[in-house]
């Protein structure tokens, strides 16, 4: 009779194994170790470590197929049993069965309402620890039980380990050489396995140093068919140019002089005149991508540069251009970027803009928003046509020899008949329209601030890193934020 089942029926409770012991600690020292590791990669979503796995997996798993998470709680029981001696029991099978259920995770949830999840992408050294973990611990649980067979059940082990780690190292290193820098960076980064998306196979064409001067303009050639292609097909996105050419005018982009996140900017359009270079871009619903080439007009079109996209198809079977854009999966590096970087458009020249004092008493009104073919928010302003994001209909212009300034004022005390004054001042170089400074006063507007009217401002005097506006009921005074990166 078994040593573990007296005459009552009842398991005893024996002194455990030195190697039984030895595997449940390496089990446990694994499965601690998968927690700070990266299980997984979801499409469109960021990396999830073990420990948000575990407890997501618990108490979610069950929505989206997630079994194999309820394996930790056997895998719990069994290690506890087998370190107080205990034999082995159900526990083993369940954590194994629910463990092998992992291919049927169908991804992170999305949407509550329709429980859409996002697939996985990539699988990381995590979940690779965490299944030898467990073939640890299921080993210690057969040698419990059938200690004669211990060579047996270690060298299952050993064959288990090596099916789970070797192959997914060499895989690794497959893709990791076929991927371009952009697929490494979301699908094969520290931590991650390997991917199941399927990969581009193109390199992004990043010239060692801008092919152009950035000063030149450059005309926009896009095929019809990838800015409005047929259904099943993907419209080619371009990047935020700063100085081009599209259809019958040119336009030149400038940021805010403060607000370097890009969401404040000015563009200036003139009329079109012919340029030496040229972007092409260029498709073919009979082949697998497109074309984009940055064209020397002046030399019989010679290519200078050459970006080739292919398609690629998503989750949901959507054709997708790969390389992608920066957007796409949070990529710091996207053909967008590179192809910026040609014609040297990537930044903004840094220069450093020296003013002088001046008077600006020359009304110049900004006008007011009007639509011209895609554009919602063009005005009139100095003789030109500009896009800016302010939206308020009406925006105080003042101009003098070499500057334009766009003027706001406020009275924060209008009820109290005491007037004081806040404004803000955005200055340019009347020449070109390019911003020079910003200048403000900290004092927020407290709620029940007037909006001064556009003809109540008089003139702005310059002196130095400050203004003085002058309005007729009073004068407000704002300080430089700081000078204009282009």
């Amino acid at each position: 009779m078994s040593n573990d089942v007296p005459v009552g029926g009842e398991q005893t409770i024996n002194t455990p194994d030195p190697l039984v012991r030895k595997l449940v600690r390496a089990a446990w020292a694994l499965w601690l170790l998968s927690l700070l590791l990266p299980g997984f990669v979801s499409v469109g979503d960021g990396v999830a470590y073990g420990f948000m796995i575990l407890w997501a997996g618990i108490l979610f798993g069950w929505a989206v197929m997630g079994w194999a998470a309820y394996a930790n709680i056997f895998f719990y029981r069994l290690a506890r049993r087998l370190q107080s001696g205990r034999p082995a029991d159900m526990s083993g099978v369940l954590m194994l069965a629910l463990a092998a259920t992992l291919p049927m995770f169908q991804g992170v949830i999305q949407n509550e309402g329709s429980m859409a999840a996002s697939p996985v992408a990539s699988w990381g050294w995590g979940v690779i620890l965490w299944l030898i973990s467990l073939g640890f611990l299921a080993c210690a649980a057969a040698i419990r039980m059938a200690p004669e067979r211990r060579k047996l059940w270690l060298s299952l082990l050993g064959v288990g380990v090596s099916l789970a780690a070797v192959p997914a190292a060499i895989v690794h290193d497959i893709q990791w050489r076929k991927a371009n820098v952009q697929e490494r960076e979301a699908y094969l980064s520290l931590g991650l396995a390997f991917t199941v998306q399927p990969l581009c196979g193109i390199d992004i064409n990043w010239p060692q140093q801008p092919l152009i001067d950035p000063s030149e303009v450059v005309a926009i050639e896009v095929a019809p068919d990838l800015i409005d292609p047929p259904k099943g097909l993907p419209r080619l996105w371009m990047p935020s140019f700063l100085a081009y050419q599209e259809g019958e005018f040119d336009w030149r982009v400038y940021s805010d002089p403060v607000d370097v996140t890009n969401w404040s900017r000015i563009r200036v359009r003139t009329p079109a005149v012919r340029h030496r270079y040229a972007i092409s871009a260029t498709g073919n619903t009979n082949v697998d991508g497109a074309v984009i080439q940055l064209l020397d007009r002046n030399a019989n079109n010679k290519v200078l540069y050459e970006q080739r996209l292919r398609y690629v198809f998503d989750d949901k079977g959507q054709r997708h251009f790969c390389p992608f854009q920066t957007y796409k999966d949070w990529m710091s590096v996207g053909y967008d970027t590179a192809l910026l970087y040609a014609i040297g458009q990537s930044k903004q020249r840094q220069d450093t803009f020296v003013f002088g004092n001046a008077v600006l008493d020359v009304p110049c009104e900004v006008g007011p928003p009007t639509k011209s073919g895609n554009w919602m928010n063009l005005r009139r302003w100095d003789d030109r046509d500009i896009v800016v994001t302010e939206a308020d209909p009406s925006i105080a212009g003042l101009c003098s020899a070499n500057y334009a300034a766009m003027v706001y004022a406020w009275n924060v005390r209008p009820t109290t008949g005491e007037n004081q004054l806040n404004t803000v001042v955005h200055l340019f170089e009347r020449s070109t329209l390019k911003p020079i400074a910003l200048f403000n006063n900290p004092r927020p507007n407290p709620p029940g601030s007037n909006r001064l009217p556009v003809d109540s401002i008089k003139s702005v005097e310059i002196q130095g890193d400050s203004v003085t506006v002058k309005t007729v009921i009073g004068d407000a005074r704002a300080t430089r934020v700081a000078p204009f990166t282009r």
